[in-house]
């Protein structure tokens, strides 16, 4: 599958995690910016000029809040959720904040890199 190289920002507290994801992501092509909290990435970056957020949801700065400040800001980026667990509340809320897909965690390499694909391919 051809898939065009993307701007990609992760954001996950955990640095084995984000690692392994920023790598994956590179190896696949993309230009990727990782945090390890929300709001040094809502401080450093500018998210119109951005593909793709893959955020994790339990961090000092939870991922809701993240997407949730996006969205008033009139930020409409992509965005695919990991998390170790995200119950129906959650699944709903995040469905109505525009997420696009939810990551269990673990994950599988392929699983995550089809989900990117998906969200960054034109149509």
């Amino acid at each position: 599958m051809d898939t065009q190289m993307a701007t990609i920002v992760v954001i996950d507290d955990d640095m084995a995690i984000r690692s392994v994801v920023s790598r994956i992501l590179k190896l696949d092509q993309h230009r990727v910016l990782a945090f390890e909290d929300g709001e040094p990435a809502l401080e450093r970056m500018n998210f119109d000029e951005v593909d793709l957020l893959i955020t994790d949801l339990r961090m000092p700065t939870p991922g809701e809040e993240v997407i949730s400040t996006l969205r008033d800001r009139g930020v409409k980026v992509r965005t695919i959720v990991m998390s170790g667990y995200v119950n129906d509340t959650q699944a709903r809320n995040l469905e109505s904040l525009g997420v696009k897909d939810i990551v269990e965690k673990p994950f599988k390499v392929p699983e995550l890199l089809d989900l990117v694909r998906n969200c960054i391919s034109p149509n």
